[in-house]
């Protein structure tokens, strides 16, 4: 809906997980990449269609996140899925934004929609490139300390975000999400 969602700590380094349905339904073309935007002719040859839209969308959005990160950067994955789930690439910086974008220029829309392998492997990825030396150091950390130091706080912690995109219909996969939670949760 255009909503715009205001960072308070732009500084704090995302592991920003997309999660992209990739699905047959996804090659229809009443969506399309917008013209005169970046990257627009290079998506146009093969995703002229809703994945192209979507593409384009995680694009900016990265775009917009390697420009704001002062000093800690992002890392991002990517899950596609339709009845399978594949990762063209995890836990990347956002350095070159041109190989991204070309791992995902690689799949076009096919197959059916399976939400639930897609969450389980976000939580997998999640599970997977959590450090907890930045807990630890956190951790060892007076509280004094932590609130003269409050910079500190923002480069300590690499927080974990799911972005999931899909216009298909299935269950909610509510047991792999509580899961997810859980997991964060108890790693801190």
């Amino acid at each position: 809906d255009g909503h715009h969602f205001n960072c308070e700590k732009l500084n704090t380094a995302f592991h920003i997980v997309f999660v992209l349905d990739y699905s047959i339904s996804m090659s229809e073309q009443d969506i399309k990449p917008i013209q005169d935007f970046p990257i627009y002719d290079d998506l146009t040859k093969k995703h002229n269609n809703r994945i192209g839209a979507v593409y384009q969308a995680v694009y900016l959005f990265m775009n917009t996140r390697k420009n704001s990160a002062k000093i800690t950067p992002d890392s991002i994955s990517l899950i596609l899925f339709n009845h399978k789930t594949i990762v063209p690439f995890e836990y990347r910086d956002l350095t070159n934004l041109s190989d991204v974008l070309n791992s995902m220029l690689k799949y076009e829309a096919g197959g059916l929609t399976d939400f639930d392998s897609a969450i389980q492997k976000a939580g997998i990825l999640i599970e997977t490139h959590f450090d907890p030396t930045k807990y630890v150091l956190l951790n060892k950390l007076n509280t004094l300390t932590i609130l003269y130091n409050f910079f500190i706080y923002n480069f300590l912690f690499r927080v974990n975000v799911i972005i999931f995109l899909s216009d298909g219909e299935c269950k909610t996969p509510t047991n792999q999400l509580n899961d997810i939670c859980k997991q964060n949760k108890e790693n801190g």
